[in-house]
């Protein structure tokens, strides 16, 4: 199978996404798509070198211009996943805008009737995160991210799961 996975810019279940791509790379081809604050927070935690190893080809937004060639491809993957899939993307996916790498990336999958697994960072009111010193804090995500989740849940040829080890169901 091959798919195509997007990071966005969430640390929370950073760590998580890295070691559900290493499993699934044992069995599929994988793509990254880093979208600008996915690449920088990618950075941020040290992963970059362990996914560029994983990984077939890595996508970067600042090379994808406006118009995101890359979504042109999208007949080519058979899986699409967002995690993390921050609050800000969930937003744009929610409500139709395609302004961004992984916005675009979600919008003509979606158009073209292609299953998008999305894991979103805000599912839960209270959660615990590791910045990327190695500290943890608690975050209370609000209301109207928790809104968005809702709408995303309800769309059509979406999945929303709660843990990026979740997206093994769908490969």
């Amino acid at each position: 199978m091959r798919i195509l996975w997007c990071v966005t810019g969430g640390g929370f279940m950073l760590e998580e996404t890295c070691q559900a791509i290493a499993e699934i790379v044992k069995r599929h081809e994988v793509t990254l798509a880093l979208s600008k604050a996915g690449e920088e927070v990618v950075w941020m935690y040290g992963k970059t070198n362990a996914l560029k190893k994983a990984v077939r080809e890595i996508i970067h937004e600042e090379y994808q211009g406006a118009s995101s060639p890359l979504v042109c491809k999208l007949g080519s993957f058979d899986l699409i996943v967002i995690s993390p899939c921050t609050a800000n993307t969930t937003a744009k996916i929610a409500y139709g805008i395609a302004d961004s790498l992984v916005s675009n990336i979600a919008a003509q999958a979606l158009k073209t009737g292609k299953k998008v697994v999305a894991v979103p960072t805000d599912l839960e009111k209270n959660v615990d995160t590791m910045i990327p010193s190695g500290k943890k804090i608690k975050i209370q995500c609000r209301k109207v991210d928790l809104e968005n989740v809702k709408r995303l849940e309800d769309m059509e040829n979406i999945v929303v799961v709660k843990k990026p080890m979740d997206v093994e169901k769908f490969v």
